[in-house]
């Protein structure tokens, strides 16, 4: 069974970002295992306080957020097509070389 947005949200948080009793190999572990599931650029002062995640098979993405002006535990989640996100952001990458 799948892990609902806030189990899965907490899950990617927790051996990303917060600071437990695990060794210095399990923190570089969890960090390759998943930093895979990164949405937002770390440390841009546009996205401070913001955390996303996406989540992708072949079948489905899961992108699962939580912003700094969200009330304590309060994830989003919103139900992606493989592949939307990427295209979004080449699109996005796309435009800002033409304007430039």
């Amino acid at each position: 069974m799948a892990m609902n947005a806030v189990e899965a949200f907490e899950t990617i948080h927790r051996a990303l970002f917060e600071d437990d009793e695990r060794s210095d190999q399990q923190v570089m572990a969890d960090w390759d295992e998943f930093s895979r599931f990164l949405a937002v650029p770390r440390g841009l002062e546009s996205f401070d306080g913001w955390k996303a995640f996406l989540i992708e098979d072949e079948l489905l993405g899961r992108y699962i957020w939580k912003g700094p002006d969200h009330d304590e535990g309060e994830v989003l989640e919103a139900n992606l097509v493989p592949g939307e996100f990427d295209d979004a952001i080449e699109a996005l990458v796309a435009f800002i070389d033409l304007a430039s």
